[in-house]
Formats: C-alpha cells, sequence, structure tokens
C-alpha cells in the first residue's frame, strides 16, 4: 500500500453521516474491541473466506507488529506518547493483507463509501472505532507557510457535467461543495499524488497518467502517519466525511482532471461519543415509507421538468448549450413547440398539485441533500438567462414561485 488514492464514492453525495449512527458505536465505550476482534471483522466483511480467516488475522498482525518494533525509534521520536496498541493499529492501515484485496484500507473505505451507509458502518464498526480513537492521539497536522497544499491523485476522472436524471451524482464544478467520505491519503509531495493517477493508454510510448489531481488547502483534518507507512511514503491521513469547495476544475490535453479545493469546517465523527451516549430507537412506519415514496415522485417530477427546459434550450434556440448538459437526449425530431409546451404546462401543474398537498399533509419537504432547494433555484435562474423564449422563461418562474412560497 499505503499511499492509496480512491474516489471513494466521492460523485455521490449523502444525506446521512457516521454521526446519525453513532449508536452503532456505543457498544465499544466501556470495552474497546482489540486490534486481532476488529481485523477479523472487517475480513469478514472484504469476503476472506472463514477457513482462511485466522491465517489473515495472523499474518497481518506478525507483519504490524514487526513494522512498529522496526520504526518504534522514530514512532516516539514523532508522537512520545503514543502507547504500542494504537501505534499497531495504525499501522495495520497501511499494511496489505495476504492478498492485497482484503487489505482493511480498502474493505474500510469501500463501506464508509457505500450507498447503504448504515449496512456498510456495521461491517467495519470495530476498526473504524479503534482507528479513529488511535488518529486522535496524534498531533493534528497543520501546513507549514511553505507548504500550503496537500496532493492526491485517483485513477477515476471525476464526473464534471450536470446530469438531471441523476441528481445526487454531483458534478465538480467550481463553487460547488464536494466530500470525501472514506478516509483519504494525501501527500505533501507533488510527485507521490501523480505516481497514483492511472495510465492513459492512448499515450503509453509517452508514459503519460490519468485521472483526477487534486490540490488540497484550508481546514485540514488529518494527520501525518509516515512513521507507520511501510513504504516510507509522506502521508496525511485525512478523517473521512471532509468537505471541500471546488476553487478550479482545469482540465489538460494529456487527460488529467486538475481540481483545487479549500477543505472547510466540517463535523468530526464520533466527537464527543461518551457525551451522548444516548440509545435512540428510530421507528420506520410505513407512514414514513410512505412519505418518503410520494416525495421521491414529487422530486422526479421536478426533475423531468428540469431536463425538458433543457431539451427546448438546443432543440429550439441554440445548440451550443448542448454541451452544457451531461446527459444525451434522443430527441423526438417531429415535436413541436406547443406539443414540448402542453407536455412541460401538464408537468409543472402535477408538480405544483402534488407539492403543495405534500406540504399541507406532511407540514415540510426534505429536498435531496445534493439537489436543495437553493440549488434547484439557481439552476433554474441560469436556465431563464439562456433560454429567450418569455413563454419558457414565465415556466421557469413559475416553478421558482412554487417552491419559495411553500420552502424558502
Amino acid at each position: 500500500m499505503s499511499l492509496n488514492f480512491y474516489c471513494n464514492g466521492e460523485d455521490n453525495e449523502k444525506e446521512e453521516s457516521i454521526d446519525n449512527y453513532r449508536d452503532i458505536f456505543t457498544d465499544f465505550l466501556d470495552n474497546p474491541p482489540s486490534l486481532k476482534q476488529a481485523l477479523s471483522q472487517i475480513f469478514i466483511a472484504g469476503g476472506v473466506p472463514k477457513n482462511e480467516l485466522n491465517d489473515y488475522v495472523d499474518d497481518l498482525y506478525n507483519k504490524v507488529n514487526k513494522l512498529v518494533e522496526d520504526r518504534n525509534i522514530k514512532i516516539k521520536e514523532k508522537y512520545p506518547n503514543i502507547s504500542n496498541e494504537d501505534s499497531l493499529i495504525i499501522a495495520s492501515y497501511t499494511c496489505e493483507a495476504k492478498n492485497c484485496e482484503f487489505s482493511p484500507y480498502r474493505t474500510l473505505n469501500r463501506n464508509l463509501a457505500s450507498g447503504n451507509r448504515e449496512e456498510g458502518l456495521k461491517k467495519v464498526s470495530k476498526y473504524l472505532f479503534i482507528l479513529l480513537n488511535a488518529l486522535r492521539k496524534l498531533k493534528r497536522y497543520y501546513p507549514d507557510e511553505e507548504q500550503k497544499y496537500l496532493y492526491r491523485g485517483i485513477k477515476v476522472m471525476v464526473n464534471t457535467k450536470i446530469d438531471p436524471f441523476n441528481p445526487k451524482l454531483v458534478p465538480y464544478l467550481r463553487n460547488k461543495q464536494k466530500t470525501f467520505w472514506a478516509f483519504s491519503s494525501t501527500s505533501p509531495l507533488p510527485a507521490t499524488a501523480l505516481g497514483f493517477l492511472g495510465d492513459n493508454g492512448y499515450h503509453e510510448e509517452k508514459k503519460l497518467k490519468s485521472g483526477t489531481f487534486f490540490s488540497l488547502y484550508g481546514k485540514i483534518w488529518g494527520y501525518d502517519i509516515t512513521v507507520f507507512n511501510k513504504y516510507k511514503e509522506e502521508e496525511i491521513l485525512l478523517e473521512p466525511e471532509r468537505k471541500f469547495r471546488i476553487e478550479n476544475v482545469i482540465p489538460d490535453h494529456n487527460g488529467i482532471i486538475n481540481v483545487t479545493c479549500e477543505i472547510i469546517d466540517s463535523p468530526i465523527v464520533l466527537d464527543d461519543l461518551k457525551k451522548r451516549k444516548v440509545h435512540r430507537l428510530i421507528l420506520i412506519t410505513p407512514q414514513i415509507l410512505k412519505q418518503k415514496e410520494e416525495s421521491e415522485k414529487i422530486f422526479n417530477i421536478l426533475f423531468s421538468i428540469i431536463s425538458q427546459f433543457e431539451v427546448y434550450s438546443f432543440k429550439y434556440e441554440n445548440k451550443k448549450t448542448e454541451k452544457l448538459f451531461s446527459y444525451y437526449y434522443g430527441l423526438d425530431q417531429n415535436i413541436s413547440k406547443s406539443n414540448l409546451f402542453d407536455i412541460l404546462e401538464d408537468n409543472i401543474n402535477s408538480f405544483e398539485k402534488k407539492f403543495i398537498e405534500f406540504i399541507e399533509k406532511n407540514g415540510n419537504i426534505d429536498f435531496p441533500c445534493s439537489f436543495s432547494e437553493g440549488q434547484v433555484i439557481n439552476y433554474l435562474h441560469f436556465l431563464s438567462k439562456i433560454i429567450k423564449e418569455a413563454k419558457v422563461k414565465e415556466m421557469i418562474s413559475r416553478i421558482e414561485r412554487i417552491i419559495k412560497s411553500h420552502y424558502l
């Protein structure tokens, strides 16, 4: 390993924080799991066969012990107050298992970035709990004046366009906010991060790279774990759920997307867990499930209306605007303006009726986390600027009035 870089589900903005599921971890407060117990859990979560489980645990535990023993002097010089157990826990994150695909850091980050948040956390709860507690005994990393940025490279070329049919797929756009949901390995050395980009198949003879290269600065919440790293890479490990604001997105001609981000204040997961040791039973009733289904139908209508505004824009006004939207519309060439207007009117009427009925019945409606009411309004403003047709502008204004009068 150790300086591996993943997309970590960064394109999918989730509503749930680890803190929302902190009851999963309260049982560990009085009786924290040992490293071996945590490794057993995470190897099972990763898919290690039961008949090989003990071999995997013993193998990694021995590797970790040897690594900490070899680095003991350097560890104590940098972190004189850290215990041997905590050193073993942190070092275990940087080590590869017998089969690298089952390594703890891979399974941990996959589950932190999974779509099913609660299920993923349960599968890795023991390891996540002891790792966070061990890391927080280290001194938090602060860049010096000469070292403003941390760097991160991933093989994936991140999404940079809006997809109205998948609002949870939040693109990397200037001034947007995003989240790294898993632990994020970074380096103060650009060359180290560049080494983890993918090989560009179109330029093999030139040995060029492709992927996404992040330059991060701001309120960094992470730890220098270089002394625990088997490969002696300079590694700053950021805690999960780090939020950031995108400052610039600049693709280059070689296939690398350069993204500059400011890390902003975000919750410290599992913070003050002992003070909040309260078990809450949340009952998911049929009524709550029905409300969720109804709200999803309402937002599907809204996203359909937005996509129809886009269709109008590049079918009837300006073909160039097609580049602004990530979804390719297979347009019906026979549809007329009047037919499209009729479809829009019907959809807007349906949206208004269902939207108002839902709020009158339930008191409120929660917009999707990654496509909030503010983002909807801003995007409608953008569409209104590029569309010239007065009738369509009035339709856009009507949608704005519906949302503002009943929500903002």
